[in-house]
C-alpha cells in the first residue's frame, strides 16, 4: 500500500477515537459490550481534527520548576502530587502494586516517588513490576505519550544488543507478572502508545516482537501496542507539544516485513479493552477477549481470540488472530501485492484448512483498494474461515446478521456449502450468543467463552458478562436461571469402532452424535444426511444448486442420536461421503467416510505366474507375474519396490510403487553395472486388501554394460540420461554419493524429503512429487552419473511451490540452488545459508528483504511477491556472492553474467533480477555447454503478485565460465520448516555428456 493511503487510513481511525466517554473503566466497558458501535462520520472526523489543531495554543508543557501538569489538560486531565494519581472520577494511591509512568516526569519538581517512572524500562529495572492477584492487580498507570520499548534510532541489528541492554534479542521487553493491568489514563487509546520499529531484515535478524508477556490475568485498557516498522505513527496530541518534541514518526520501510507484537508470550485469562494493536505482517497479538478494540494486521496473527464491538483492518489475505466476532466491523484493505493478477479477492481467518468460527452482527466492508482497483474496479471478495485449500467440508461455523458491503453474506459458502450455519431469527441457538432484553442487545459472554461459571480466574470476565440482564431475560421467557448460558454451541459426529472403509456386503458402520459437553439446553431431535463429496471443488459442487449432491449409494438407518450407514456401491471405484448430523436446535456436525464396493480376496499368483525378473534388450528390466483372477475393471494395484543388491546382499531401494501404479518395469542405469536386481511385490487389486504375503525375487544375473541402453545427444555423443517425475522415488535417506544413484539427505541423518500425493495445499495443490520437508530446514538432492569425466550438461527441472504469492520461502534470505557440473553434496551438516554443492555452478532463487531488492534496482515493496535469481559459482562449499545484507549474509553474485527478459532483451542486469515466476508450475532450463552457462526460467501461472512491482515474468541468464570434468546435478533447498514453506519437485531431466568412462 502506498504511504499516502496508509497514512490517511490510520489518521482517520486515530481522530475518530478522540471522542471517548468520561465514565469509569468498569461502567463504560460493561455498557459498550451491550450496545453497538456507531461509525464516525467524515464530518465529525473533520471537526475532531480541527479541535485538536486549535488546541495548540494551550501549550501544557511546564518548566522544570513547575508543578505536574497533564499533557491532555481538558476533560482528560491527570493530577499527580507524588503520592496520588487522579484521572476523571478515579483516584489511585501509589504503592508496590500501583505505579505511575509518564515520560515527561523529569520536567516537574514534585515527583520524587519510588512508584513513579519515566518508562516501563525504568520500572522494570527498579523491580517495580511484580505479580498481583485477581483482587489486587499489579496496576501500571500510564500518562499520554509514545513509549519506545525498543529504541528505533540505534543501529544495532536484533538480536544483537547495545551494551547495557540485557533484554533478549528478538523481544523489546520481557515482562513476567500475573494479574498485570496496563491502564492508559486517556479515553483515546492512541494517546498512550507502546512502540517498536523493527521487523525481519528491517532492523532485526528474525521476527521482532514488541513484548513477551508471561501473565495469568493480563489486562490492558486505553493503550496502543504498535510495531511501526511499516506503519506511520500519528500521535493525536502532537499539537499540544512544541514542534521539536512531537512524537509522530514515519515508518521505517514501505516493504512489508514480519514485525510482531506479542510472539512468544504466555498469556491466559486475558482481556483487552479499548486497546489498539497495530502492525502489518504477523501481528501476533495475545489470545484474549477484546472489547472496543482496534486491529491493523496482515498475514498470520496467531490465537483464537474473541472480538466484541471492535474494528479490524486487514491488509492481507490471512488473519488468524480471532475466531469469534460480535458487533464488529472488518475492513478488507489488501495491499496491492495481494490483488495483482486476480479477479476475486479471497480473505481468510484460520491458518489451516479446517478453521471454524462465529460471526454475529458483524459487518465486512471492501475497502478502497478493492472498490477502486486500477485493473478490476469493484473487485469482488470471498470470505472464508479457513485460509488453506482445499478447505475442509466437515467444519461447522455459525453466523447471524452478517453482511458484506451492507448485503447479507454467508462466510465460506462459495467453497464448502453448508459449512457456515446461518442462525435464524428467534432461534434458541441464537440465544447461546446474543440475547435481547428491553430493547437492548447483550452478548452472552459465558456461553461465548465456553465457561461453566465465573469462579477462580474466570472471575476476570464477570464485569463484562451482562449476567443481570441475561438472568432477567431468562426470567421473562419462563426458563430456568442459567438456561441461556447452557445452550450447546457445537456438536460432534464420530464413528463407533474403526475407521475402515464402508464396503458393500459388509456390516453397517455406526455413527454417534453428541452436543457440547455440559450443555443440553434446547437440545432436540437429530437427523442425518449423506452427500457425495470430492476434494476437487469443481466436481463436488452441483453447478445448478451450488450445493453438494446427495449420495445415492448409501443407506441410512437413524435411531435417536445414531445412524447406521451401509454401502450399496457397485463397480470398482470407491467414493467419499460427507455425513451431516443436524439437531432441531440448529447445531450441526459432519464427518467424511470412505465408501467402497464389495471387496474380494487379494490376488494369488498362478502356478506358472510366480514373479520373475526378465532383463530386456531395450535397457529395461521387467517383473513378470500373473494372477489367477483378472477381468475388466479389476485393476492390479500391487506395491512393487526395486532394489540394487551387491554380492554381500546389501540393498539400495531404486523405485517404489505409488498412486496405485505397480512399478513392473525398471530402467537399468550405469550405476547397476556389477550388481544384481531385486524386486519385492505385495499383491493387491483395486478392490482388495494388500496381500499378507510379500514375495521377493532376486535375479541371479549380474548386470553388465551391455544391459544399459546407450544414450546419445543430438550430436551423437554418449550421455548419461536421468529422467523422473519423482512419483516412484523412495524418500529413504541415501547419504552416499554412488555413480548412477540419487543421494537424498539433509545432513543430519534424515532424507530431508517427503512424498506429496497431490493433496498438498495452496500453490502446490494437485501436484504430486518429491516435497522438501526436512525438520532442520534443509533438503538436498544429488545425482552422480557413472563415469570418470564429463563434458556438456543440460538440465530441465519443474517445481510446484506451496507459497502462492511468489516469495517461495519462509523468510529472507532462504534460498534454493539448482546446481550443475558438481562434485556432490557434503555428507556432514551444512550451515544454513551455505550451498549444498561443494564445487560447481548453480542457479539460485533467493528471498530478499526490501533493502536488498532495492540494491538490485527493483521495487522493495514486493518483498513478498517475488524472488531474486542469479548464477553463482561454488568453490569449496562457498558461493560466489559479494553483496551483503544487514546481517552480513551474502546475496547477489560476483560471477560475471548478464540476464534479461526474453520479451525485452535490450534491458540487461548483472548481479541479480527479481522474478514473479516462482509459482506452480515453474520450469527451469539450466545448461553448461562449451563454457557457456545458460538458464531460462518460466511459469505456467498467469496471475502473479509480482506484476505490480514490475518483476520479470520470465528471465534468461548467461555467463561465460570455466569448464570442468565434473558431471553431478542436484538441488539444495533451505527454508523455514512447515509445509507452507515447501516446494514440490514434479519433473527432472538431465543429459550429461560422458567424455571418459
Amino acid at each position: 500500500m502506498k504511504a499516502p493511503l496508509l497514512s490517511a487510513v490510520m489518521l482517520s481511525m486515530l481522530l475518530a477515537a478522540c471522542g471517548g466517554s468520561g465514565k469509569s473503566s468498569s461502567n463504560s466497558t460493561s455498557s459498550t459490550v451491550s450496545s453497538a458501535v456507531q461509525s464516525t462520520s467524515s464530518s465529525s472526523v473533520m471537526s475532531i481534527s480541527s479541535s485538536v489543531e486549535s488546541s495548540s495554543s494551550k501549550e501544557s508543557s511546564s518548566s522544570s520548576t513547575g508543578a505536574y501538569v497533564s499533557l491532555d489538560n481538558g476533560e482528560e486531565v491527570i493530577s499527580f502530587d507524588g503520592t496520588k494519581v487522579t484521572w476523571k472520577d478515579k483516584e489511585w494511591t501509589l504503592d508496590q502494586y500501583t505505579i505511575f509512568i509518564d515520560y515527561r516526569l523529569d520536567e516537574f519538581q514534585n515527583v520524587n516517588s519510588p512508584y513513579a517512572f519515566k518508562s516501563l524500562q525504568d520500572a522494570k529495572a527498579a523491580g517495580a513490576i511484580i505479580s498481583g492477584t485477581i483482587d489486587k492487580r499489579m496496576t501500571v498507570l500510564i500518562a499520554p505519550g509514545v513509549y519506545w520499548i525498543d529504541d528505533p534510532d540505534d543501529g544495532f541489528i536484533r538480536p544483537d544488543r547495545p551494551e547495557g541492554n540485557h533484554e533478549e534479542g528478538l523481544y523489546g521487553m520481557t515482562i513476567t507478572s500475573d494479574w498485570l493491568y496496563l491502564l492508559g489514563l486517556n479515553s483515546n487509546k492512541f494517546n498512550v502508545t507502546f512502540a517498536a520499529a523493527r521487523g525481519q531484515q528491517q532492523g532485526a535478524d528474525g521476527n521482532f516482537n514488541l513484548f513477551r508477556i508471561n501473565s495469568i490475568g493480563f489486562m490492558t485498557e486505553n493503550v496502543t501496542f504498535g510495531n511501526y516498522v511499516n506503519v506511520d505513527l500519528h500521535f493525536p496530541l502532537d499539537a499540544r507539544l512544541p514542534e521539536d518534541k512531537r512524537l509522530s514518526r514515519s515508518k521505517r520501510f514501505d516493504a512489508i516485513s514480519q514485525a510482531q507484537l506479542f510472539g512468544g508470550s504466555t498469556v491466559s485469562n486475558a482481556i483487552a479493552i479499548n486497546t489498539a494493536f497495530i502492525s502489518r505482517l504477523n501481528l501476533s497479538p495475545f489470545n484474549a477477549l477484546y472489547i472496543n478494540c482496534h486491529v491493523e494486521s496482515s498475514g498470520h496473527s496467531g490465537g483464537g481470540s474473541t472480538y466484541i464491538n471492535s474494528t479490524l483492518y486487514f491488509y492481507n489475505t490471512n488473519f488468524s488472530g480471532g475466531t469469534q466476532f460480535y458487533n464488529s466491523d472488518i475492513y478488507l484493505e489488501p495491499l496491492s501485492v495481494n490483488t495483482s493478477g486476480i479477479t476475486t479477492y479471497e480473505q481468510g481467518f484460520g491458518d489451516s484448512t479446517s478453521t471454524s468460527g462465529r460471526a454475529i452482527d458483524t459487518r465486512f466492508h471492501r475497502g478502497s483498494t478493492l472498490l477502486n482497483h486500477p485493473v478490476t474496479p469493484d473487485m469482488p471478495a470471498g470470505i472464508s474461515w479457513a485460509t488453506r485449500t482445499p478447505k475442509s467440508p466437515t467444519t461447522r461455523s455459525y453466523q447471524y446478521n452478517v453482511t458484506l458491503d451492507g448485503k447479507p453474506y454467508i462466510i465460506q459458502d462459495h467453497f464448502t456449502p453448508g459449512a457456515s450455519v446461518v442462525i435464524p431469527d428467534n432461534s434458541e441457538l441464537l440465544k447461546a450468543y446474543r440475547i435481547e432484553n428491553d430493547g437492548q442487545i447483550y452478548y452472552n459472554l459465558q456461553n461465548i467463552l465456553g465457561l461453566n461459571d465465573f469462579n477462580g480466574n474466570n472471575a476476570i470476565y464477570l464485569p463484562y458478562a451482562n449476567v443481570p440482564a441475561i438472568s432477567s431475560a431468562e426470567l421473562k421467557q419462563g426458563v430456568a436461571d442459567g438456561y441461556y448460558r447452557t445452550i450447546p454451541r457445537t456438536a460432534s459426529l464420530n464413528r463407533v469402532g474403526s475407521n475402515t472403509p464402508i464396503r458393500t456386503g459388509e456390516a453397517a458402520a455406526t455413527f454417534n452424535t453428541s452436543a457440547e459437553t455440559g450443555r443440553t439446553a434446547g437440545l432436540g431431535e437429530w437427523t442425518f444426511a449423506a452427500y457425495d463429496y470430492n476434494s476437487d471443488h469443481t466436481l463436488a459442487i452441483d453447478p445448478v444448486t451450488k450445493k453438494y449432491r446427495s449420495a445415492t449409494y448409501v443407506n441410512l438407518q437413524m435411531t435417536g442420536n445414531s445412524v447406521d450407514v451401509t454401502s450399496t456401491l457397485t463397480g470398482y471405484e470407491e467414493k467419499t461421503i460427507l455425513l451431516v448430523a443436524k439437531n432441531t436446535l440448529g447445531i450441526e456436525a459432519a464427518i467424511l467416510a470412505t465408501i467402497q464396493p464389495k471387496y474380494i480376496d487379494p490376488p494369488v499368483f498362478t502356478s506358472e505366474g510366480e514373479p520373475e525378473i526378465i532383463i530386456g534388450t531395450n535397457g529395461k528390466a521387467r517383473l513378470e507375474y500373473a494372477f489367477q483372477i483378472a477381468g475388466t475393471g479389476l485393476l492390479d494395484t500391487s506395491i512393487i519396490t526395486w532394489y540394487r543388491v551387491d554380492a554381500q546382499g546389501n540393498a539400495i531401494p531404486l523405485i517404489v510403487s505409488r498412486l496405485n501404479k505397480p512399478e513392473q518395469e525398471y530402467t537399468i542405469s550405469e550405476g547397476d553395472i556389477g550388481y544384481y536386481l531385486m524386486a519385492e511385490i505385495t499383491p493387491k487389486y483395486n478392490v482388495s486388501e494388500l496381500s499378507t504375503v510379500k514375495t521377493t525375487f532376486k535375479s541371479t544375473y549380474l548386470i553388465t554394460r551391455n544391459d544399459v541402453e546407450t544414450r546419445t545427444d543430438t550430436n551423437g555423443k554418449k550421455v548419461s540420461r536421468v529422467e523422473t517425475n519423482f512419483n516412484n522415488m523412495p524418500i529413504d535417506p541415501q547419504p552416499q554419493i554412488i555413480p548412477g544413484t540419487w543421494t537424498r539427505t539433509n545432513g543430519q541423518g534424515g532424507s530431508g524429503w517427503v512424498w506429496a500425493d497431490g493433496s498438498t495445499t495452496q500453490g502446490a495443490a494437485g501436484f504430486p512429487g518429491l516435497q522438501t520437508g526436512s525438520p532442520d530446514r534443509q533438503s538436498r538432492l544429488h545425482y552422480q552419473p557413472a563415469g570418470n569425466k564429463f563434458g556438456d550438461v543440460t538440465l530441465t527441472v519443474k517445481l510446484a511451490p506451496n507459497k502462492s504469492a511468489g516469495q517461495g520461502f519462509g523468510s529472507a534470505p532462504d534460498f534454493l540452488d539448482i546446481y550443475i557440473k558438481s562434485d556432490g553434496v557434503r555428507n556432514d551438516a551444512i550451515v544454513r545459508g551455505e550451498p549444498g554443492a561443494v564445487n560447481g555452478y548453480a542457479l539460485r532463487f533467493q528471498r530478499l528483504a526490501a533493502p536488498e531488492i532495492g540494491e538490485l534496482g527493483f521495487d522493495g515493496g514486493g518483498a513478498v511477491a517475488g524472488l531474486a535469481v542469479y548464477l553463482v559459482e561454488i568453490k569449496d562449499g562457498k558461493a560466489s556472492a559479494v553483496r551483503y545484507d544487514s546481517s552480513n549474509r551474502p546475496f547477489g553474485s560476483t560471477l560475471p553474467q548478464v540476464m534479461w527478459n526474453p520479451e525485452n532483451p535490450s534491458v540487461k542486469y548483472n548481479h541479480g533480477v527479481m522474478v514473479s515466476a516462482y509459482l506452480s508450475e515453474l520450469t527451469v532450463e539450466l545448461s553448461l555447454v562449451n563454457g557457456k552457462l545458460v538458464a531460462n526460467i518460466s511459469s505456467t501461472k498467469e496471475a502473479r503478485s509480482g506484476d505490480a512491482f514490475n518483476y520479470l515474468r520470465q528471465v534468461h541468464l548467461e555467463a561465460d565460465v570455466q569448464m570442468s570434468d565434473l558431471g553431478g546435478v542436484g538441488m539444495y533447498y533451505s527454508s523455514s520448516t512447515g509445509s507452507d514453506n515447501s516446494t514440490v519437485l514434479t519433473y527432472w531431466k538431465a543429459n550429461i555428456s560422458i567424455t571418459e568412462d
